[in-house]
């Protein structure tokens, strides 16, 4: 085939547009589709890193307790559940750091490309045409994943401290 056989011209565009208007799909099912593929990759990530997460926040134990020695509460990862599901205390901003120190961390060891999803996903509703990686977007994003297991994460020590 020759150049001039396969150019593209206003008449065989148009053919070519009526063929793809009457495809099955529409555009919005397309964006649909990709968004929830992107969801699906972002929890797939997120839920990769947070029991990590939990449980380097558990391994922190004794000296590392802001509750006090006769709260019943084992370590950090316990201690941040009973703020959340209570109310925080005076030192929540100490957890917060410990918390985002941590996730920066396991977000550094991270491919770059699961690290953009992370950060897309969670600036998408602000920013919806950032594109690369923003750290504290996904910072943000993962510690409020956490927190959502932490809300709903409970055991006995958590139990006896929260409702005596």
């Amino acid at each position: 085939m020759s150049a001039e056989e396969i150019k593209l011209t206003n008449d065989n565009y148009n053919k070519g547009q009526s063929f793809i208007d009457s495809a099955d799909y529409k555009f919005e099912d397309v964006i649909d589709t990709q968004y929830k593929l992107l969801s699906d990759l972002y929890l797939d990530i997120s839920n990769s890193i947070l029991p990590e997460i939990v449980n380097q926040l558990k391994e922190m134990k004794d000296d590392a307790l802001l509750s006090g020695e006769d709260s019943g509460l084992e370590n950090v990862w316990e201690e941040i559940c009973v703020q959340i599901q209570n109310e925080k205390s005076f030192e929540w901003p100490m957890f917060v750091i410990t918390i985002e120190g941590i996730i920066e961390m396991k977000l550094e060891k991270l491919p770059h490309s699961f690290k953009q999803v992370i950060s897309y996903m969670s600036g998408l509703n602000d920013e919806p045409d950032m594109t690369g990686y923003f750290a504290h977007h996904a910072i943000e994003s993962v510690k409020d994943d956490l927190f959502s297991v932490a809300m709903n994460y409970s055991n006995q020590r958590i139990e006896d401290y929260l409702y005596g």
